[in-house]
């Protein structure tokens, strides 16, 4: 069973809580938030250079800089940047029903997230 591990680097953002009403309706992610993914999703491609998966394990961990930060939100992001960044086929339960460990984050003097995701593949079908 391998293990690939990506370091990505930068804010990570809380996604839920960044949408913004658009005029006329509906919603938008202003362009700094939307540099911030796009930065993410980059440095994930990057790092990978295998076909996506479904159903591996994962292991997130985040580093902030401070305990106000969204430790959920920042996971929906990761999981929306793994798919975009192809490292993930879907990240809804059908595609991705791997084990998903979440680490206590930690707070220090840089922001990033280190996620570690095992190419075992298997799922039990019933």
């Amino acid at each position: 069973m391998a293990v690939i591990r990506l370091t990505l680097r930068g804010n990570v953002p809380n996604k839920k809580n960044l949408w913004r009403p658009r005029k006329g309706g509906g919603m938008f992610l202003d362009q700094d938030v939307k540099s911030k993914i796009d930065w993410l999703i980059l440095q994930a491609r990057r790092q990978w250079n295998r076909p996506a998966l479904e159903h591996p394990d994962v292991d997130v961990e985040f580093f902030v800089l401070d305990r106000a930060s969204d430790r959920d939100n920042k996971l929906g992001c990761i999981l929306d940047v793994l798919q975009k960044a192809d490292v993930l086929v879907n990240d809804n339960i059908s595609r991705f029903n791997g084990t998903l460990v979440v680490h206590p984050a930690v707070v220090g003097s840089h922001e990033g997230v280190i996620i570690d995701i095992s190419e075992k593949q298997t799922v039990l079908n019933l």
